[in-house]
């Protein structure tokens, strides 16, 4: 679909991979939109599903005014679900929500309203309730950040360089950028998570190309939506691959962060050295009580998450200037081409 005929409208991605036991709830709150006049289409990405989670969804849409789309992703991971999603849309705004996402009935008007009054802005986020499945451990609260649940930021906003990102889950995008970041011959080096992998990060690489494009990113307190947690999630072994998975990604969102504000990003060998002198302190100072995973202990996370940052900085080697080095070209010519109308 050309861009100029690109409705005003809300396409709805939901990628799925064995949802079978979550998808009928966050289907009914899709149902249940109060949408008014704006149009608004559910798109399920099936990421190899070999549960009933297609054919659940089938049988329980029954709104004959919105229609659910099924469109099939084989790569594994989110992030080639959602562009597939994306490549799918039919209307001028994208919701990212997950599979064990509950969104507020307004979220349609709410989300078509705000891009038709804020031209200059290419992605909002919403505050995420967490709605845990069983008892919530001490330590969540704290970090429930981590699981995409909480404010993400103190007021409703836009989003500074000293972040720079938005969660994935809730996340609300133009479709013509979107798509103008997955079209390009600039291939996104994060995929996210895919199967058992709990690496992530596709959703800050977006926004951070975005926030380098010369768009702005927002927060709106206001457009909520509820996160449910599983029990599996809920503890403490789960929260610590958590961690070895934002690790994993470090290296590379290190890059963009120093670009976006204006700083030089240490070389690897520099990063390297550093990495290894965190451990070092981590294991001096905790050597005994790192062998014993006690629940809530922050070193035990730190350790994980610093051990995996390191591991992915010696397997990236020598492309890690290659990646510092490209990011600053594109980034730099991307930001000159910042054209799109209000209502795309």
């Amino acid at each position: 679909m050309d861009e100029k005929e690109c409705p005003r409208g809300l396409s709805f991605i939901v990628c799925c991979y064995n949802s079978e036991a979550r998808i009928a709830e966050t289907l009914a709150a899709l149902k249940a939109q109060e949408n008014g006049e704006i149009p608004y289409e559910v798109l399920l990405v099936d990421n190899n599903c070999s549960d009933k989670t297609v054919s659940l969804a089938k049988s329980i849409w029954d709104r004959s005014d919105i229609p659910l789309r099924v469109v099939t992703e084989k790569r594994p991971g989110v992030g080639h679900a959602r562009k597939t999603g994306v490549m799918s849309a039919g209307y001028a705004y994208i919701s990212f929500v997950d599979d064990d996402n509950i969104v507020e009935k307004k979220w349609v008007r709410k989300v078509a309203d705000f891009f038709a009054k804020r031209p200059d802005v290419a992605a909002v986020g919403s505050r995420n309730e967490a709605l845990p499945e069983g008892p919530v451990p001490f330590w969540f609260e704290k970090n429930q950040h981590c699981y995409a649940c909480g404010p993400q930021l103190t007021v409703s906003g836009p989003v500074t360089a000293d972040r720079a990102y938005l969660w994935g889950a809730g996340l609300s995008l133009r479709r013509k950028i979107i798509r103008e970041i997955l079209e390009s011959d600039w291939p996104l080096y994060l995929q996210g998570r895919k199967e058992n992998s709990l690496t992530s990060g596709e959703d800050v690489e977006i926004c951070m190309r975005m926030y380098l494009a010369g768009w702005k990113l927002w927060y709106d307190g206001d457009l909520r939506l509820q996160h449910r947690i599983s029990r599996s999630r809920l503890c403490w072994k789960y929260f610590c691959r958590l961690q070895e998975g934002f690790g994993r990604t470090a290296p590379v969102l290190y890059l963009y962060r120093n670009l976006i504000r204006g700083t030089s990003p240490r070389s690897c060998p520099a990063l390297v050295s550093l990495k290894l002198k965190q451990l070092f302190f981590l294991l001096l100072r905790y050597h005994v009580r790192l062998l014993f995973s006690r629940e809530g202990e922050t070193f035990q996370t730190q350790f994980c998450y610093e051990r995996t940052y390191l591991k992915e900085l010696l397997r990236l080697g020598r492309r890690y200037h290659r990646i510092c080095r490209t990011i600053r070209e594109k980034s730099a010519s991307g930001a000159q081409r910042r054209l799109i109308s209000p209502d795309c």
